[in-house]
């Protein structure tokens, strides 16, 4: 007889709004493979709910799961162990733990929580074989496990070769009117038709990025990419099954190959679908970003992260603020709203290498709306040389303080010769630097200004203060001072 299986995402915090709440895309494939082998499937998404632990105990023990599949990133571990602690008190069940968090920090996870597997590595060809084999994990590869108090990491998984072989995620488990709300306030509305409730799903094109910029914690180099005709195939699925008519590509890299996003472009045209996704600035041309814009692009988000020629080197990222410019500068000339991620404190970081992307932002005209401060992510090679070195020196309390609702939004290291406290306000003091700079930007560009503010998107300066005072998100956390 098959197992019961419960796939669980655990909460974030308390905040609501320190959660932004998308589809849980891992747990989603997991389950349509155990769908397809006859388990006996179950989902609790605590990302949804304000989590009542007592009463969880009660659904959990009426669904009387064999196994529990956990899915988390790696700022979730202090949630993954307060949860794996209560399932462990309250259950026979096996836990098994999936995602960013299994993947890098399978020793600490193992070492301090009632985790009894973690899956290093992609699922989908793990789970059942792990399932059949719960009495015989050293067969398992792609797999960490304690065997008499000792780490044993099996020998790795291959990767899944196609990506299409995967079946679609198994929405039918999931309450997709919760993960389809269409209120990101950042994101462009232009493409989209007036007088509808649009809906948004994130689904995924590929996986894998080959660039290997310091601070990023991915899980693959190599970039495998599902069929443009499997991409169409879901999405016309999701739009008549549940009306989504805004796809979020979760991909690290969706513009990662021209005749592709070609491909792509020609065959969603038709469609009444809008769509978006990440871009490296060096990934993109002019005639990629018109033709995106074209077939109903909302939005193209660039990893940026700054303006200063030292810093870029510091961070591998393989670019220079010239190329930025260019960049930025076709996107916002063809009309294609872009979003950025932009950091400050990483090593080398000064006034000087601040004011030089304070300077590349207003060279461009862009508000500059998303600054963050560094945080070393497991999986990074700043995370690994700040272990190295011993500038996280106790691994667990670092990943529990990941975990304390304030994401990015604060530093946790300062590798900078800024103190603490000029640190602290850095973010607030260059994002009101910023802002002022465009509105000045946009007052000398009248005819900007009069296009953007009829425009509901990320370009608009009337949008952005009436969004920071009416829907503040976590970014707005940025414009406070401590």
């Amino acid at each position: 007889m098959k197992k019961t299986v419960l796939l669980m995402r655990p909460n974030g915090t308390e905040d609501k709004k320190d959660t932004y709440i998308t589809f849980p895309l891992g747990l989603g494939y997991i389950a349509a493979i155990l769908k397809n082998d006859d388990y006996d499937v179950h989902v609790i998404d605590l990302t949804l709910e304000d989590v009542n632990y007592e009463s969880l105990a009660d659904r959990i023990n009426h669904i009387n799961p064999d196994v529990i599949g956990i899915s988390a990133l790696s700022h979730l571990y202090p949630q993954v162990k307060k949860l794996a602690s209560f399932l462990n008190k309250h259950t026979k069940s096996e836990i098994i733990l999936g995602g960013h968090l299994a993947h890098h920090s399978y020793t600490p996870i193992l070492e301090n929580t009632t985790v009894d597997v973690c899956v290093v590595g992609e699922g989908e060809l793990t789970i059942v074989n792990l399932l059949e084999n719960m009495d015989n994990l050293k067969s398992v590869k792609g797999i960490a496990y304690k065997d008499n108090g000792e780490v044993i990491l099996n020998t790795p998984r291959e990767l899944v070769s196609d990506l299409d072989s995967i079946p679609f995620p198994a929405y039918e488990y999931f309450n997709i009117e919760e993960y389809s709300s269409f209120d990101d306030v950042y994101l462009s509305k232009k493409h989209v038709r007036k007088g509808k409730v649009h809906k948004v799903m994130s689904i995924e094109a590929g996986r894998g990025c080959p660039f290997n910029c310091h601070f990023c914690s991915k899980m693959f180099s190599k970039v495998r990419k599902r069929s443009v005709d499997s991409i169409i195939k879901e999405i016309k699925f999701l739009y008549d099954t549940y009306d989504i008519d805004t796809i979020w590509f979760q991909d690290e890299l969706l513009f990662s190959n021209k005749k592709y996003m070609f491909e792509f472009c020609d065959k969603i045209k038709d469609l009444d679908i809008g769509w978006y996704g990440n871009a490296r600035i060096d990934s993109v041309d002019r005639e990629l970003i018109q033709k995106a814009t074209d077939n109903k692009c909302l939005l193209v988000a660039y990893g940026v992260e700054t303006g200063s020629k030292t810093i870029l080197k510091n961070m591998n990222k393989r670019t220079t603020p010239e190329k930025i410019i260019k960049t930025l500068r076709a996107s916002i000339d063809i009309g294609l709203p872009l979003d950025m991620g932009l950091i400050l404190g990483y090593p080398g970081e000064t006034q000087d290498t601040v004011n030089e992307t304070i300077d590349m932002l207003n060279a461009v005209g862009y508000p500059g709306l998303k600054f963050r401060y560094i945080t070393p992510y497991p999986g990074s090679k700043l995370y690994n040389e700040c272990i190295a070195d011993g500038t996280i020196n106790d691994e667990e309390k670092y990943l529990i303080s990941l975990g304390d609702g304030s994401g990015p939004y604060k530093f946790r290291i300062n590798f900078t010769d800024f103190t603490d406290t000029e640190l602290r306000n850095l973010v607030s003091k260059t994002s009101k630097k910023v802002f002022k700079n465009y509105v000045l930007y946009l007052l000398k560009h009248p005819r900007k200004l009069f296009k953007y503010i009829f425009q509901k998107d990320v370009m608009n300066p009337l949008y952005i203060i009436y969004n920071k005072w009416k829907n503040a998100t976590n970014y707005d956390k940025a414009w406070e001072d401590e």
